[in-house]
């Protein structure tokens, strides 16, 4: 199997960054990529959890040919789609106008400034997001990452020992409230949020101290999506 490693020496095009998280990787087309090549690109991801694709444009039709090879689509909260698509995160309307701020497109993206991990609130949390930007402005916006594993490491023994075996309890409801954005679902579609989107104490993945099976290291797993006073289950 072609480890990323492989990958540096055949083509030069991972760049670790300076962080404990995150790398470059150039000269590889994702719309054409080969088996091989997305083996080392995959390994690259277990190593550096943040890869970043400069000057990609992909289609959407590409976009999501890539996305598929990590595994099965998740579909969204809305179940009016009738198959897999592309999300689009935007601060302007359909002409291009900047929609104001307390708009209801406004106010739900607003929750997405703050620090989070994608679809958290799920009985089975995304295995990774692959985002794309198209329209950017000339400064500011950019997304930052965490190292969650670097956030484990450098917790003390007896809070390690504390979290173990402990879940984390991720409710979109509560982080959606202090922003706005649950006006987007039905009443159906709210009904059906804590049956099949609060992950409680008696569900098992992921706890709040999680190990991945793919890189066997243990990473913390909270956000602003926790609840406050009841967020960590168990003794």
């Amino acid at each position: 199997m072609a480890r990323y490693g492989d990958l540096v020496r055949r083509h030069q095009h991972i760049q670790p960054s300076n962080a404990t998280v995150g790398a470059t990787v150039t000269d590889v087309d994702l719309a054409g990529i080969d088996d091989a090549d997305f083996r080392a690109v995959e390994s690259a991801w277990h190593r550096f959890a943040v890869l970043v694709f400069p000057g990609q444009h992909l289609s959407d039709k590409n976009h999501l040919a890539f996305t598929r090879r990590f595994g099965r689509l998740e579909r969204g909260l809305k179940r009016r789609r009738t198959e897999a698509g592309v999300g689009r995160l935007s601060n302007v309307d359909r002409a291009g106008r900047g929609v104001p701020g307390e708009a209801l497109q406004a106010r739900f993206q607003r929750g997405n400034r703050d620090w989070h991990s994608d679809s958290s609130y799920k009985r089975v949390g995304a295995k990774a997001s692959i985002l794309a930007a198209h329209v950017v402005p000339n400064e500011g916006g950019e997304t930052e990452w965490a190292d969650m594993r670097a956030a484990y490491d450098a917790l003390d023994a007896p809070t390690k020992e504390w979290l173990e075996g402990k879940t984390a309890v991720h409710s979109y409801q509560f982080s959606h409230a202090w922003h706005g954005g649950l006006e987007l679902l039905s009443a159906q579609e709210l009904d059906d949020l804590p049956r099949s989107t609060i992950r409680w104490c008696e569900s098992i993945p992921p706890p709040a101290a999680e190990t991945s099976s793919s890189v066997g290291m243990p990473a913390t797993f909270s956000a602003r999506i926790s609840r406050p006073r009841d967020s960590v289950c168990g003794n």
